[in-house]
């Protein structure tokens, strides 16, 4: 696989971690390094970490890791960001090792996540005031409705030329043959939750998803069904299978740093309910 000569590098002093990735979001054009994926996890510690940039599709195939693999990595916290988790990584050192499954009504992902839950996004930003919180997981009191917004069908011509400007060198392999670039697939469509937080003080939020398995979702079913019925099926999952009573619907949170008083919803957890509600025959 060619190595592009802009692949991210890493300053400051470095560590290993280990992490286990939570979150992955869908790649964006980037001036610098092409295309970049912000990536979150939590630590063997039991600490948020944000990892950017990483080059997703240019890592060798045995580094290109799931939600919910563990992932040892060198890291080195941001100096030119405050957010307390944002950190570098050198993506040669990426090194993936087990996923941890949905066994026993996912015991072992919740044994991870459920000591982080926030009570809401509230509580996050008295934390960001604090110390510059800027990753969480939320569980929702109420979630009123999945919002499905049109947007531009191609990339701007910014955009593409950022995703174009690999040079001749990177398209060739090792064996001297010319490789193909795929350019990243735009999303014409930004996908929304409106939900309420469990505290008093919250007035509603209406949060975008930029999670990576959210979009692969509307690829997929685009792909199987058509513009014509790809929206029932994308529905059928995020309205309605996700917020019945088997579900415990939970948003993974964070900030982005030319914003960091603004959230969104980066990831989803759906474990299945303890205890579920049966309804009522009366």
């Amino acid at each position: 696989m060619p190595t592009s000569p802009q692949s991210p590098t890493i300053a400051g002093s470095s560590r290993t971690e280990n992490i286990l990735v939570t979150i992955k979001a869908y790649p964006n054009p980037s001036s610098q390094y092409i295309e970049t994926v912000c990536v979150a996890g939590i630590t063997d510690s039991g600490n948020f970490i944000r990892l950017y940039p990483i080059p997703f599709r240019d890592l060798e195939y045995d580094q290109q890791f799931r939600v919910f693999n563990w992932i040892e990595a060198t890291v080195a916290k941001k100096s030119k960001d405050y957010r307390k988790e944002s950190h570098s990584i050198v993506p040669a050192s990426i090194k993936v090792g087990a996923h941890v499954g949905t066994e026993n009504q996912w015991a072992v992902r919740r044994s991870i996540i459920d000591p982080l839950v926030s009570p809401s996004i509230e509580a996050l930003q008295d934390q960001f005031a604090q110390d510059h919180t800027s990753l969480g997981i939320i569980r929702p009191k109420t979630i009123k409705r999945l919002i499905i917004k049109k947007e531009a069908l191609q990339w701007t011509p910014a955009e593409l030329a950022k995703l174009r400007q690999r040079t001749l060198f990177d398209a060739i392999d090792e064996q001297g043959t010319e490789e193909a670039i795929r350019d990243l697939e735009k999303i014409p469509f930004r996908f929304q939750y409106e939900f309420v937080c469990d505290d008093q003080r919250c007035k509603g939020h209406t949060f975008s998803v930029i999670s990576w398995e959210v979009m692969q979702s509307y690829r997929k079913w685009r792909q199987d069904y058509g513009d014509a019925q790809w929206e029932a099926k994308f529905r059928q999952k995020y309205e309605q299978e996700l917020l019945d009573d088997h579900h415990d619907l939970h948003f993974f949170v964070g900030t982005v740093f030319q914003h960091p008083l603004v959230w969104g919803i980066n990831g989803l957890f759906y474990p299945p309910k303890t205890t579920v509600v049966q309804p009522s025959l009366f």
